[in-house]
């Protein structure tokens, strides 16, 4: 039962990622959108990453920062949507269709996983599975217990998805009192930035695969 959860699990990945290699593949080089008021454009590569931000120099004459921040995630709609919708029709215009996922491409992709499961997993030295189960539930109770915090932007930060561009933020006391091009930069520079991730809970993610990935052999 659980081997084949497994195996229909790893088939409905391995059909995303058709989508997505195909996404990526008719997808416009870039896609560019303008906000309604014209303030802002927003342009994002074939990935749909943020490359460039074009902000009016004068901004703050016709906009407040809330405002602005409005026309920011407007302008990436646009972009983001001009994307999606040329490849829809490429694809429309292809028949693309997924091929089918054989076993044989099922069986190398757990083997695949499983390798890289008891790879990251051999990083930390073994532990009994009661241990990590109980930090497990610990973490788990202290994120269901406790309320969300979101770090607060000193500038600019980029919501991402899978590299994705999703939303923008500004500070709004620091915006209002720059140009345009100043915030741009910063919003350009944010959108490259690396997001860290939790060592702690990677850590039990990976011992955890490891303990399940011999026990399902």
């Amino acid at each position: 039962m659980i081997e084949e959860t497994m195996r229909e699990a790893m088939r409905a990945a391995l059909e995303i990622n058709q989508y997505l290699t195909a996404t990526n593949e008719y997808a416009p080089e870039y896609s560019t959108g303008t906000s309604e008021d014209e303030i802002v454009d927003i342009t994002v590569d074939r990935q749909g990453k943020l490359v460039e931000c074009v902000i009016a120099e004068d901004w703050s004459r016709v906009l407040d920062p809330a405002a602005l921040e409005n026309s920011l995630n407007d302008a990436l709609t646009q972009a983001q949507s001009y994307r999606m919708e040329t490849v829809q029709a490429k694809l429309d215009q292809e028949d693309f269709r997924p091929s089918k996922i054989t076993d044989e491409e099922i069986e190398v992709a757990i083997e695949e996983s499983t390798r890289q499961a008891l790879e990251q997993s051999s990083f930390y030295p073994p532990r009994d599975i009661a241990e990590v189960a109980e930090d497990t539930i610990k973490l788990l109770d202290a994120s269901m217990t406790s309320t969300p915090t979101k770090p607060s932007v000193v500038t600019a930060h980029v919501d991402t998805l899978s590299g994705l561009a999703t939303r923008i933020e500004i500070n709004p006391d620091w915006a209002e009192r720059r140009g345009g091009s100043v915030i741009a930069r910063a919003i350009v520079l944010a959108a490259n930035q690396v997001q860290s991730t939790d060592d702690h809970s990677d850590k039990l993610m990976a011992e955890s695969l490891g303990f399940f990935t011999n026990w399902s052999k």
